[in-house]
């Protein structure tokens, strides 16, 4: 008796005392102000608490939660219990929610603002960064390998016009040294050519980074020249091509002109033209030494590798 009196006590005082400290352990099992799947449609969700449960008003503060059974399309509102519809705000409550920031088949919580008359959204979005992220992705390229008894050969590259046949670090490659390297010489415009297929998560920008070694001089500029061109799958032969594959059409290049420093230099270009590149798609990255700068690097540009810089998501 005496402790049935002391339970009902203590569960009165809470009643009457939201903010009384209780000193021990209590379990509450069932949902808190949760009204189940909504019934609306659109952008207008709606529920309903059970008989025991229903609200008369929206309580400042108060936390409110529901399963959205679809997503919605533009800005959205709720409504509980038979009363008024309420927008749901972004959380910081001064944005409206943006098509796909709730998802069908998530728990939504949201808390009523009773100063400014709106919810505010508790759950992150759906469209919130933690679920997507873009991924940075370089990846390195050698332009050449030493084959034992063979020599340097190129390595994924495609001497276009005017490169020199690849060349061995000083001349040759020792046990230790095995080291290869494509010569761009300070006449006429040599050309490399490389091609791979882009991920199907690719996102858009593509950078290039061309990593050299001046063979000569010490001092002088090497200007570069990088462009791109994309192919499409033709998905009856499973080939990638442009136009009858005879002749790819290039994006404008971008340039960039690095004053040699007697090491290994670098010469970056970023944001290159992408127009027509597709997920998935072929991707043709087009190198040029340009002998046209003023100060030209007066002997070769050894390129030992190339990094190619892609944006791609997690998913």
């Amino acid at each position: 008796m005496i402790k049935n009196l002391c339970a009902f006590l203590l569960f009165a005082s809470l009643a009457f005392s939201q903010t009384k400290y209780v000193d021990g352990n209590l379990t509450v099992e069932g949902t808190i102000n949760h009204c189940g799947a909504d019934t609306g449609a659109g952008s207008a969700y709606v529920c309903a608490n059970q008989a025991s449960g229903i609200i008369a008003a929206y309580r400042d503060g108060v936390v409110y939660s529901f399963r959205a059974t679809h997503s919605n399309a533009a800005a959205s509102t709720l409504a509980i219990d038979g009363l008024a519809a309420v927008l749901i705000k972004k959380q910081g409550g001064t944005t409206d929610l943006a098509s796909g920031d709730i998802a069908a088949n998530m728990e939504i919580a949201v808390k009523y603002n009773g100063t400014s008359g709106f919810f505010e959204l508790q759950t992150p979005s759906a469209n919130a960064p933690g679920g997507v992220i873009t991924i940075i992705e370089d990846i390195n390229l050698p332009t050449a390998v030493e084959i034992n008894g063979l020599g340097p050969v190129a390595s994924g590259w495609d001497l276009v016009a005017g490169a020199s046949p690849p060349l061995a670090a000083g001349g040759g490659a020792g046990a230790n040294n095995p080291l290869a390297f494509i010569g761009f010489p300070n006449t006429n415009s040599p050309t490399i050519l490389h091609r791979r297929l882009l991920p199907s998560t690719w996102t858009g920008n593509i950078d290039v980074a061309i990593h050299w070694i001046d063979q000569c001089c010490g001092s002088g500029n090497a200007k570069w020249n990088v462009d791109l061109a994309c192919a499409t799958n033709n998905s009856t032969t499973g080939v990638y091509y442009d136009a009858g594959f005879s002749n790819m059409t290039f994006n404008a290049a971008s340039s960039v002109t690095t004053a040699s420093n007697s090491r290994l230099n670098a010469s970056k270009v970023t944001v290159l033209a992408v127009n027509n590149c597709v997920p998935s798609g072929q991707l043709w990255v087009r190198i040029a030494r340009d002998n046209t700068v003023g100060s030209n690097l007066a002997g070769n540009a050894l390129v030992e590798y190339v990094v190619l810089t892609l944006r791609r998501t997690n998913q």
